[in-house]
Order: C-alpha cells, then sequence, then structure tokens
C-alpha cells in the first residue's frame, strides 16, 4: 500500500506522530509531503489536482493552534482534491483542548473529495512549554505506540467517518476568528548568525545573515510557531512572556500542565 503524509509541522511534532500512524498503516515507507517552508507549498500549489492521486491512503496532520487549523496550513490544504482516497485526519495539540481543528480538518478533506476513514487528536509539547511547562517530551514513548495502532486501524475501517461525530472542544479562544500568538525575542548579543532559524521559518520573515527578523512589518507576520526557538543552538531566540501574558497564561495553562489528556481517536460506527 502506498502511503503519503502530508502535513505543516513546523517544530516536527506533527510529522513525527504522522509518520508514526503511517507505519501502523502500511510497513512500507510513506511519501512525506511537507506542506511547511516555501518550497514545500511550492510542490503543493503546482498541481494540487493531481498531488496525491498515486497514493492509497493519505495521513493528513496539522498543528493545533488556539483550537484552530493555522491559516497558512489551511488554505493550502484546501487546494488538494482527493479524488476518492482514503484519509486518516490527524490534529496535534499542547495537552490543552483541540477546538475545532479537528472536524474543520475533516470537513475540508470530505469537501475536497477525500472519504475520511477516520480523525485522531494527539498530544504533543505545548509551544509555550517555555512560559508554563506543559506536556513535555510528549509525545512520548506510548503517544507513539498509540498512533501505530491507530494507524493499523486506520488500515482496517470499514466505512467513513461521519464527521459530526468529531468532537469539537468549544471555548473562547476556538470560537475567536483570531489566532493570538507570542512573537520570539530575539537577542543579537548572543546570535552567531548560524542561519538555523531562518532555515525552519515557516513565514520565511527571518533574515538569514543576521537571525533577527527581516523588519518590523514582517515581523507582525509571526505565527508563533517556536521552530525558530527550539532550533537556535546558542539560546538567541527565545518564548519570552511580559507579566500580563505570564499571568493569561498561567491561568489558561493551569490546569494543562498538572494533568496528563490521551490522544482520542474516531472510526466510522
Amino acid at each position: 500500500m502506498k502511503v503519503a503524509v502530508m502535513c505543516f509541522s513546523p517544530t516536527g511534532t506533527t510529522r513525527r506522530v504522522c509518520l508514526e500512524i503511517a507505519q501502523g498503516i502500511s510497513d512500507s515507507d510513506p511519501t512525506v509531503l511537507d506542506l511547511t517552508l516555501p518550497d514545500g507549498r511550492t510542490v503543493f500549489m503546482g498541481d494540487p489536482e493531481r498531488l496525491v492521486a498515486d497514493y492509497d491512503h493519505v495521513v493528513v496532520g496539522v498543528p493545533v493552534y488556539g483550537g484552530k487549523i493555522p491559516p497558512l496550513a489551511r488554505d493550502v490544504l484546501s487546494l488538494v482534491k482527493g479524488h476518492g482516497r482514503p484519509a486518516t485526519a490527524v490534529a496535534v495539540y499542547g495537552n490543552r483542548d483541540f477546538g475545532v481543528a479537528l472536524r474543520r480538518l475533516c470537513q475540508m478533506l470530505e469537501s475536497n473529495g477525500f472519504q475520511v476513514v477516520s480523525a485522531g487528536a494527539f498530544i504533543g509539547e505545548h509551544s509555550y512549554s517555555a512560559v508554563v511547562p506543559v506536556a513535555l517530551n510528549r509525545p512520548d514513548a506510548a503517544d507513539l505506540d498509540n498512533a501505530r495502532l491507530f494507524g493499523s486501524q486506520s488500515a482496517r475501517a470499514s466505512g467513513v467517518l461521519a464527521v459530526d461525530d468529531v468532537e469539537e472542544q468549544l471555548d473562547m479562544f476556538s470560537k475567536s476568528p483570531n489566532i493570538a500568538a507570542l512573537k520570539p525575542r530575539y537577542l543579537a548579543a548572543s546570535c552567531t548568525q548560524c542561519g538555523s532559524c531562518s532555515e525552519v521559518c515557516p513565514i520565511g520573515i527571518i533574515a538569514s545573515g543576521s537571525g533577527a527578523y527581516a523588519s518590523s512589518e514582517l515581523r507582525k507576520r509571526c505565527i508563533g510557531c517556536m521552530a525558530c526557538v527550539r532550533t537556535c543552538p546558542s539560546n538567541a531566540r527565545r518564548n519570552e512572556a511580559n507579566l500580563m501574558e505570564r499571568l493569561m497564561l498561567g491561568m489558561v495553562l493551569k490546569k494543562p500542565s498538572r494533568e496528563r489528556l490521551e490522544p482520542k481517536v474516531f472510526m466510522p460506527a
């Protein structure tokens, strides 16, 4: 069976979960169609009508930002046509809630001609764990075992998933049309100008020669994925919050920081 993994994964967490699911679907190595970086999105934009036409099963994964699909991922994925291919929808979130992201992903895939046979919400380390530690080092071994098992179940699924059966977890963030994001702080004195941050920025707004934002206007486009923070070897890009932001995050993430949530999966009845 030929399996494709189609994902948006700035920190690599969503990609990692999706690859484990794909291994559960088939022993063959999956093809990865990664839309995270600008060059990867160029491939998607080239021929979205035929992008997955040669695959038997497609695993589609996105991270959850503020209970929603990141707009950049949504806009690109909305172009890809399924031609009746079986699809598994995956949302990876930071142990708080997955909002409307998973159901919206299923709806998008269904409307684009995919046969959605399964959907799953999996946990990864929260992007703001430098401020409030949440789901540290996840996905862990147990999460990845669950992902592989879910893949095996998805391969054997009979029928199509009823999208309305996919849970929504509504709160003030998922109901808002906006996604509020912390923007990493750049410390020029610590920067070695290695260029690693600019290489992983999904928006392409970090200057390769300095490590700083290319301009103050471009900084406004930062989506707060924290890929640059996790990649920087000299701690020159940091996930920092002011007092008000710390108080807000402390309240919002208090419960998620103290409990372990497990993946939720949805299969045809």
